[in-house]
This record gives structure tokens, sequence and C-alpha cells, in this order.
């Protein structure tokens, strides 16, 4: 039988390496003479197509080399005698593929929107506001080592309201968030490995701020003074409209108006729109100011 100058092969490739590239050169010998002696090749084992053996014993690459789908090879060569009865030899051979950094980081979503609460109401003494985490993204590269190691930047957008942790992709706010402020932000997030050559991706992220009630309404006149005869018929508008802004959304912002404890009965109060109008009959020699 063929008897092959070694018990067991085993070498290292690198990935992407060109077809037809050497990986390893195998002898096997045998002491018949004539055809008995010819020795012939082959490979066996799961992706052994991926590989050519010559008649000389040489291993070549077949088929593109990449470690993130086949990280290495356990193959078997055959040798075989050109007798008859034939005979053969089997070793083992051990590929093993080498990484390089091929792979680009890839986020794990198109793009991420956070949709958080504002921050609570802006008479709050913000001072000692700690950050909150908002979001996190999340970039995976199947590459080895500082290749395959991901860290993370805001590249584009308000870096002084939201920081990145550069290891674990938390996105956090800096400072007090107030809708009536800023309603939403834009980030762009870019994630780069570490390798030798280095590569990188970028990802949106939209943080949208939802309302809280967090503001009362406020008159944009504090006070004002109107006249109006003593012979007034009930009905008489003494004010169109109050003049209101509660910059709060939907319901939170819709206002409606409510009579005091100390307000005349003379005057009716349009709950909806803040007019004042006349509601009894008015004497300037009884009350002449109200």
């Amino acid at each position: 039988s063929p008897v092959f100058d070694k018990g067991s092969y085993s070498t290292n490739i690198t990935e992407n390496v060109p077809l037809g590239s050497s990986v390893i050169n195998v002898t096997a010998m045998d002491a018949d003479i004539g055809a008995n002696a010819h020795v012939t090749y082959r490979l066996l084992g799961r992706n052994s197509s991926h590989f050519n053996i010559s008649p000389t014993g040489k291993v070549t690459v077949a088929a593109d080399i990449d470690r993130e789908t086949v990280g290495s090879y356990n193959l078997e060569i055959v040798a075989e005698d050109g007798g008859s009865p034939m005979r053969a030899t089997r070793v083992p051979l051990t590929i093993t593929v080498l990484d390089l950094n091929d792979n680009t980081p890839e986020f794990g979503q198109a793009e991420y929107v956070a949709r958080v609460d504002e921050d609570y109401g802006s008479e709050v003494d913000t001072s000692g506001l700690m950050p909150r985490d908002i979001i996190t993204v999340n970039a995976a590269d199947p590459d080895l080592g500082n290749g395959g190691f991901v860290r993370y930047k805001i590249i584009s957008g308000d870096t002084s309201t939201f920081s990145i942790d550069n290891t674990t992709g938390v996105i956090r706010s800096e400072r007090f968030l107030d809708r009536e402020e800023t309603a939403s932000y834009r980030l762009v997030v870019e994630a780069r490995d570490s390798g030798p050559s280095l590569r990188s991706s970028t990802v949106n992220v939209t943080v949208m701020l939802l309302d809280l009630n967090d503001n009362s309404p406020q008159f944009l006149v504090a006070n004002t003074n109107r006249q109006v005869f003593e012979n007034a018929t009930v009905g008489s508008l003494v004010f169109k409209e109050l003049q209101i802004r509660d910059p709060d959304e939907g319901g939170n912002g819709q206002v409606s108006f409510l009579k005091g404890t100390d307000f005349p009965n003379k005057f009716e109060l349009n709950s909806t729109t803040g007019a004042i109008s006349v509601a009894q009959v008015l004497d300037r020699e009884t009350t002449d100011r109200y």
C-alpha cells in the first residue's frame, strides 16, 4: 500500500486567497514496481470540493475561502496505487482558515426610532438631572479579534444633548429634554471595527419626545381693563375672547375657562373661548367697577 511521509497533515491558509493558490504538498510512496507503484490522490470529506489535489500531491484552492462561512476543513487524503487489486491509504488533512478584516459592522436595524417621554416640567429644578438611557444600537462584525471589535460614535446630531457608550451602543440624554423646545432629534451613529484596515457603517437614529402635561396655561395679557355702558343689553360682549397659550400637545394644550370664586354674577364666561358677556342688567350707580 502507499505510505505517506507523515501520519497526518495540517496547515493554515488566509481567507480570500486567489483560486489556484497552493495549500500544501503531500507525498506517498509505494514500494512495488511498475503500475503497482503508481500513486494517485483524492480528497474526501465535507467541502472537499473547495480544493484540488494534483497527481503530484499538490493541494490548491478551488473555491472562494471565507472564514466566516467555513473556519476549518477536516479532510482525508487518499493515496491509491495502480495495481489490481488496488491498494489505498488514508491520512487526515486539517486546513485552518485565518481571518482577514473583510467584514463591515452591520447594524441590527436599518434605522432606529426611540419614543420617550419628555422630562418633567420646565419649572422643575434640573441641575441634578442624571443621564437616562434612550435607546441601544447594535452592530455585529463576524471577524475575529480587533477586526470584530466594534466601537460606536455619534458623528452627526446634537452631541451636547446625547452621548453614546462607545462599546455598548447605549445612547443617553445628557440634559433636560423638553418637547416644547425640540420635539425630535436626528442622530447619525457610526459603528467602526478595530482591525488593521478599519471598516465602518452608519445608521440613522431618531429620538421623538412624547408630550407630558408639564406647562400651565398662560394669559398673554396678565391684566386688562374694559369699559361697558350701564345700559348694555344682556348678552352684550365685554371681551370677545381671552388670549391664552399652552405649549403642550393635544389635550394637554387644550384650555377651558372656569369662573373664579369672586367672579361677579353680572357677567357670563364662555368656558371654551373665554368670552365675557353681560348676564344681568348693570347699574353704575349701584356698582361702577367689577
